[in-house]
């Protein structure tokens, strides 16, 4: 699963915050969680906690600032055996 906040991007090339900020990017990936990290009474993820997940910084948020969260789910086939 991919968290990532976006006030209007092309989600096809999403990037890290550092990425974004450096290429004038306004939307950026802020997690990316498996569900081996995901626990099965589900998840609390705090936004904006300065904390890295899967590779991802999970940059604080600016207060005053309006942001749009989008989560994207990646479901696996299941393969016929």
């Amino acid at each position: 699963m991919q968290i990532f906040l976006a006030p209007a991007c092309d989600s096809t090339d999403l990037k890290n915050a550092v990425e974004a900020k450096n290429n004038d990017y306004g939307c950026y990936i802020i997690a990316k969680l498996s569900s081996r990290e995901m626990p099965s009474s589900g998840l609390l993820f705090t936004i904006g906690d300065a904390n890295y997940y899967g590779g991802y910084y999970n940059e604080p948020l600016t207060s005053g600032n309006r942001y749009m969260l989008h989560v994207v789910a990646e479901i696996p086939r299941e393969v016929n055996k």
